[in-house]
């Protein structure tokens, strides 16, 4: 099974001032204590607007009104022409991912859901790759969504694409970037070597590794 790099993302959240009059900037406010990098990496975050629970169900009344197309259809959901690169197969299937699944769709609806949003050279690869799939299984069953979403990360975001990513995250500078971009990056590249990061001390580490000296000194300074 292909990993799951899907995340909830928010982007363009504001930082508003503490009751203190001060903010969260991690570039403007010290931070202090023990964990100190752990601190900066999740102060870089929440300042980029990364969430990873918040806004889970942003749409859903919280009802299991059944799934049907024209709801699906209503949540707009993004096509997807096979021809903007690995990042973008990966981002699309994470939005149809969560759409489908707080609609409390079906396996069957799903896969047929999906693949209608499917255009251009990926419905192409549909067409064909649909066919393969159906001689290999009993007459009569349906493709499994699981297995749908193992042949189109295969094809659009390969196995050699996905440890290149996570060859860039290991090789990730801050550089020329400011810390926000910086941080946006280390995130989003991070989904792809989840077992370098696997605890906060990991991750501080990997992030302090690679800042821009006077962002580290700063961080050391503050500790």
């Amino acid at each position: 099974m292909a990993p799951n790099t899907c995340s909830n993302r928010t982007h363009g959240e504001t930082e508003s001032p503490n009751s203190n009059g001060t903010t969260n900037d991690p570039v403007r406010q010290p931070v202090q204590g023990p964990d100190v990098l752990a601190a900066f990496v999740e102060q870089i975050a929440s300042l980029i607007g990364v969430n990873h629970h918040k806004n889970k169900n942003v749409g859903y009344n919280g009802k299991e009104d059944g799934c049907t197309f024209e709801k699906f259809n209503l949540k707009q959901p993004p096509i997807f022409e096979g021809q903007r690169g690995a990042i973008a197969a990966e981002n699309w299937l994470c939005l149809i991912k969560k759409l489908i699944e707080v609609m409390n769709c079906s396996d069957e609806q799903k896969v047929r859901y999906a693949t209608f949003k499917l255009t251009a050279e990926a419905e192409r690869w549909w067409v064909v790759k649909k066919e393969h799939m159906q001689q290999q299984i009993e007459e009569g069953a349906l493709i499994r969504w699981e297995d749908f979403k193992k042949e189109f990360l295969d094809r659009f975001f390969s196995q050699s694409i996905r440890l290149a990513k996570a060859q860039e995250f290991m090789d990730l500078l801050e550089g020329s970037m400011n810390v926000e971009q910086y941080a946006t990056k280390f995130i989003e590249l991070s989904l792809f070597a989840p077992y370098l990061i696997m605890t906060e001390e990991l991750k501080a580490m990997k992030f302090e590794k690679g800042l821009y000296p006077r962002i580290l000194n700063y961080v050391v300074d503050s500790s």
